[in-house]
């Protein structure tokens, strides 16, 4: 049997969690190790086999893992771990923020070419599978229209962002798409109605005591690049109802590729779990990540990078010959 891709994940929140179990479904990986800021011994494992470490300790596995999973929140977390663990590691992460990822691209190229390893970036279903139908679409009908919706569903990074407000306690955000502008696409309409009218978001939140519900409002939705300028709503709850109600992970969306004369492409997803099926994406690209790696390949890539052959088990003559 061939050897197993040795890997690690760094952050173990819903995300770190999803790459977990996944991984139990993989044949050609083995996880070595989880790496958390927090204290391991606090932290409840899902598997009891799993190995929790310190993430100041990570450097002491260099040797003993061939890439790193990055878990963490693309507000911060990301922008300081990728280009430390890329010291030792090459990485695969999911970073999220649309407007940003230019800028993050170029520090993490230039950082990874300094360690002389390899980073794939934003590494998900958008960005990332969704980026790959816009790009598709576009080669298609260069002439024609891409447009994009999210939800309805969780969204992990805009609740990730929503929590790293001060004085919230927890909160979850759901994103609902235009019913309507998505109906004439499909009907080969043209679209009446506004590019920031074609989501809405909504936020529940749980707060500290003591804290100024209006400040915490005006800071949801003057956030750049996540809430501003969407219609967005909040909704101040309890804890209790927080977990009780909105405990749903689901998510999903679509990309239109439409063309003048009205022939389009739609990918549409339906996810159960946002996390898990994000979790699925990074797992296929780490393989991808680390086969480029072996081959010497250094610096920064995107999902536009990357040969879809490489993302699967089976050699090229499997593929052809069950695929094509």
């Amino acid at each position: 049997m061939t050897k197993k891709i040795r890997v690690g994940i760094v952050g173990y929140g819903q995300l770190g969690k999803g790459v977990e179990r996944e991984l139990q479904n993989q044949q050609d990986f083995q996880l070595i190790a989880i790496f958390t800021r927090r204290e391991p011994k606090q932290i409840t494992r899902q598997f009891s086999e799993t190995r929790l470490e310190r993430f100041e300790d990570i450097s002491k596995y260099q040797k003993g893992i061939d890439v790193m999973i990055l878990c963490g929140n693309s507000k911060k977390d990301l922008w300081e771990q990728t280009v430390h663990v890329h010291k030792w590691f090459p990485t695969v992460d999911s970073f999220d923020v649309h407007e940003d990822i230019p800028t993050y691209f170029e520090k993490v190229k230039k950082s990874a070419l300094r360690a002389r390893t390899l980073s794939t970036i934003s590494i998900g279903w958008d960005p990332g599978l969704f980026s790959l139908h816009r790009m598709l679409g576009e080669a298609l009908f260069p002439e024609g229209e891409i447009f994009s919706f999210w939800g309805k569903g969780y969204s992990q990074g805009h609740s990730a962002a929503v929590r790293r407000i001060p004085g919230v306690r927890d909160a979850v955000q759901y994103t609902l798409p235009s019913k309507g502008a998505i109906e004439q696409i499909r009907r080969g309409e043209k679209i009446t109605v506004a590019q920031q009218d074609f989501h809405k978001r909504v936020c529940y939140v749980a707060l500290e005591a003591g804290v100024d519900k209006h400040e915490i409002e005006r800071a949801i939705k003057t956030m750049p690049h996540y809430f501003a300028p969407y219609e967005t709503i909040v909704h101040f709850v309890s804890q209790t109802t927080l977990q009780k109600n909105h405990q749903s992970l689901s998510h999903g969306g679509h990309v239109f590729a439409r063309s003048e004369d009205g022939t389009f492409l739609e990918l549409t997803l339906a996810a159960n779990s946002n996390p898990t099926f994000t979790a699925t994406v990074l797992i296929a690209y780490a393989r991808a990540t680390f086969r480029m790696y072996q081959l010497g390949e250094k610096g920064a890539r995107t999902i536009f990078d990357i040969p879809p052959k490489l993302l699967a088990i089976d050699t090229n003559e499997m593929l052809r010959k069950r695929l094509l």
